[in-house]
């Protein structure tokens, strides 16, 4: 999440663009609670703040899995005749403000935390973004994550994958890890959970036919991490995650974890 540096730079690069008598504000969307997101939220915060923008300028705001909800965050904040940056911490919420900023010429908006943002839509030429928005991708290199999960549990022969399907970050996801287990040996299993309410269940049943699970940047799954990490407790079978938050934040025996984690701010 480095790249976010240059991100915050070139927020910091618009609000200084506006005239003396425009006003400038922040908002934050986030698709959903939990500690990748969470941590991604805060580093921006703490870099805006920490670069002289005033605390009550910034507004922060949770879609809770509803995009009408990040719309309604932004239609509230875009007041006329003032700027508005919007930050978008995942894929649904970032899709929202984009289709919002088409059509109003005084939102920019900078993306966070969104798995693929060609296949989203967000941009058709990652080095040429729209010249109202822009942003950085969580895409990580699947092949050493399912190696070292066969190198920590070499009877891993089923991996399972917890999906909500309405998340296209999900779905792009669900094909690399089905095709990198294919290359290295590995019968690959989805369950889908179209919202937290039947996540518990979703949980139990690829528990049962699986030999692991695999949360990956799915918001939904992310958000109940407690409830998968007790179906697989209950079923004993480990739980591998992408985001070292989420790790650190249960500090649970039977999850493991070896790539990013979302927290960073400019000093």
């Amino acid at each position: 999440m480095k790249n976010l540096y240059v991100l915050l730079l070139f927020a910091f690069s618009l609000f200084g663009a506006c005239t003396s008598t425009s006003r400038t504000s922040f908002l934050i969307i986030k698709a959903a609670t939990h500690p990748a997101l969470d941590a991604t939220e805060r580093g921006i915060r703490d870099t805006l703040i920490g670069g002289g923008v005033d605390a009550k300028d910034i507004k922060t705001s949770d879609m809770q899995g509803k995009s009408s909800n990040a719309a309604t965050s932004i239609n509230q904040a875009a007041k006329p005749g003032q700027q508005l940056i919007v930050f978008t911490i995942g894929t649904t919420p970032s899709q929202t403000a984009q289709s919002i900023a088409k059509k109003k010429d005084n939102i920019r908006v900078i993306f966070a935390s969104v798995t693929d943002p060609l296949e989203s839509g967000l941009v058709k030429d990652l080095q040429r973004p729209p010249s109202f928005m822009t942003g950085v991708s969580n895409m990580y290199d699947i092949a050493p994550q399912i190696a070292l999960f066969k190198k920590v549990q070499p009877d891993l022969k089923t991996l399972g994958y917890l999906y909500n399907p309405s998340e296209s970050n999900s779905i792009t996801l669900m094909k690399k890890i089905a095709e990198e287990c294919k290359k290295q040996g590995l019968t690959f299993v989805s369950q889908t959970a179209q919202n937290t309410n039947v996540m518990p269940t979703s949980a139990r049943i690829l528990a049962k036919k699986s030999d692991a699970i695999f949360v990956s940047n799915d918001n939904t799954a992310l958000s109940c991490i407690p409830v998968i990490s007790k179906a697989c407790l209950n079923a004993k079978k480990p739980l591998y995650v992408s985001d070292t938050d989420v790790v650190s934040f249960l500090k649970m025996f039977n999850i493991f974890n070896i790539t990013l984690g979302y927290y960073v701010a400019m000093a």
